[in-house]
């Protein structure tokens, strides 16, 4: 048995500025709104030092009675003592990206009265979106040129008791990533570069991009007494420039060279949609809509970039030639307001899905890199997406007092999908990656004498997290419940007091293959904000 032990202190900056501004008019009824944001962001990791130990001279007993945390009888050799954990190397890294937006958006409209009860509404408008993204991950890996380093030297102080829901204890051999980092500052003498692991790690994440994106559209509402209609079509189109790098590799996995790669492309489009509401009552509707919706790739899966690791045979790549993804959508609606504040709402719906985007694990076929493990975002055959959902929402005004300020909503969604993926052997029929089949939410809220909180319980069903090229394979995220909890208190005109904790339950993370084998399962624990709000302009 091998265990491996590593102290990794990490540290970094987040900093966030937006400004916006806006304006409204009317000129001969004719209503018209502009607004501009410009917005910029700087993620900067300066610390990250990783003494990474390993302990082989242990033999052990496994108990896998519990699968989720197995326990180790050790026969031979202990965990705990660090002077048996040893290394010859030695990672840090720096990773900073700065990313810029900039957007801008008009709208023009008018209302014309046809009678009493019949209107009609003109709207046109059009949007523009440009950002730009740089991206810089700079690893770095230093080998002793010779010898090995104790962990008995380089000790954290560290524990964790009762670690993974109380199945572990940690304690005892935890290095100090500090320590690390002080002893190679002070010894640079002996060590190497480790040009193969640097280039590996750095040049496929470190990349720069812009995109550029202009809509326009075009839209009318006719109200026919109780049958308001509305039509319109949008025209998209968002062009791009990516570049980053393809690191290339020899036979013995040695590092050979840096390739940089450059692309230009572009997604466009039309999307129409038409809607239509019917009123059976002043508080009961009917909605029933048609419409074409699009999904852009992920911006990092767009980038140019290729990570072959050949003695174990795999590979990473994003892919420049992904297309937009884009659905017709089939929905039908019903909803009815209640006398005190509340809403009762279910509906049917049915998506038509072309290019679907999701990330695959399939075997290479043939070529230089023939059986390869290849992993990359792609684009699927048609999807067909259909489910129904059901939604009530109501704040308890009938209550006296104090009580009138409490409210409860619930929803829940069932969906089914399926679409082909090829295999091994011949296509097969899967459900929708990254789509759970089955979601819902229930929550409590209170809102009064200027305070505002919510309780809420999530409910997310298993899905399909990376399809592989057999069933077998593929890599599920297990469902699991979430309680959430967030609250706000006015104290006066200008200052607001918020705060939020999410995952109370500590709800764990559990990725397996379909055939059931364990793969990745985490506790995140919980985690909150809290801050002070404040509004000069009240």
């Amino acid at each position: 048995v091998t265990i491996g032990s590593s102290g990794t202190p990490r540290d970094y900056n987040r900093d966030l500025f937006s400004v916006s501004a806006g304006a409204k008019t009317n000129v001969n009824n004719w209503i018209g709104n502009v607004d501009v944001t410009y917005a910029s962001g700087l993620y900067d990791q300066p610390t990250y030092y990783d003494g990474y130990f390993t302990n082989g001279g242990l033999a052990a007993n496994m108990d896998i009675s519990n699968p989720r945390a197995p326990q180790f009888n050790f026969t031979s050799g202990s965990p705990d003592d660090a002077s048996k954990y040893v290394t010859s190397n030695y990672v840090n890294r720096h990773q900073i990206a700065n990313d810029k937006d900039i957007q801008g958006s008009l709208n023009i409209e008018r209302t014309f009265d046809l009678s009493d009860k019949n209107k009609f509404k003109f709207k046109f408008g059009g949007r523009m979106k440009y950002k730009e993204d740089d991206h810089t991950r700079s690893y770095y890996q230093y080998s002793l040129k010779t010898g090995s380093l104790s962990m008995s030297n380089f000790l954290s102080d560290y524990s964790r008791p009762k670690y993974f829901n109380g199945h572990y204890n940690l304690s005892g051999a935890i290095a100090n990533g500090y320590l690390m980092e002080e002893y190679y500052q002070n010894n640079l003498s002996l060590f190497n570069n480790n040009e193969t692991y640097i280039r590996q790690n750095t040049d496929p994440d470190s990349y720069n991009g812009k995109e550029n994106m202009q809509a326009g559209y075009v839209m009318g509402k006719l109200t026919l007494d109780k049958l308001d209609i509305i039509t319109g079509v949008r025209y998209e189109n968002t062009g791009f420039e990516y570049n980053g790098n393809i690191v290339n590799f020899d036979n013995t996995g040695n590092y050979v060279s840096t390739n940089k790669v450059a692309v230009n492309s572009n997604f466009n489009g039309f999307f129409p949609s038409l809607n239509l509401k019917y009123a059976l009552s002043s508080r009961t509707n009917l909605r029933a809509a048609v419409t074409k919706s699009l999904a852009r790739p992920g911006y990092y899966d767009l980038v140019p970039w290729e990570e072959i690791e050949i003695r174990r045979k795999r590979m990473k790549k994003g892919n420049p030639d992904l297309n937009q993804a884009t659905s017709v959508n089939y929905d039908f609606l019903f909803e009815h307001y209640l006398k005190s504040l509340g809403l009762i709402s279910g509906g049917v719906f049915y998506k038509n899905v072309d290019n679907y985007i999701y990330e695959s694990i399939y075997t290479q076929q043939g070529g230089a890199f023939d059986q390869y493990q290849v992993t990359q975002t792609v684009n699927g055959a048609n999807a067909h997406v259909y489910g129904f959902e059901v939604a009530w929402q109501q704040q308890l005004t009938f209550l006296p007092g104090f009580w009138n300020g409490f409210g409860i909503y619930a929803n829940y969604t069932q969906i089914q999908s399926k679409f082909k993926v090829p295999g091994i052997v011949s296509d097969r029929t899967v459900r929708l990656p990254s789509m759970r089949p089955k979601v819902g939410n229930a929550s409590l809220s209170y809102e009064k004498y200027g305070f505002s909180g919510r309780l809420s319980l999530n409910y997310y069903d298993t899905f399909i997290n990376e399809l592989a090229d057999v069933e077998a394979n593929d890599l599920m995220e297990k469902s699991r419940f979430q309680l959430d909890f967030s609250a706000s208190q006015k104290i006066n005109k200008q200052f607001t007091v918020f705060m939020g904790i999410s995952n109370i339950n500590n709800a764990q993370t559990i990725l397996d293959f379909g055939d059931g084998r364990p793969n990745d399962h985490k506790y995140f624990s919980r985690w909150g904000n809290i801050g002070v709000k404040y509004n000069p302009f009240h």
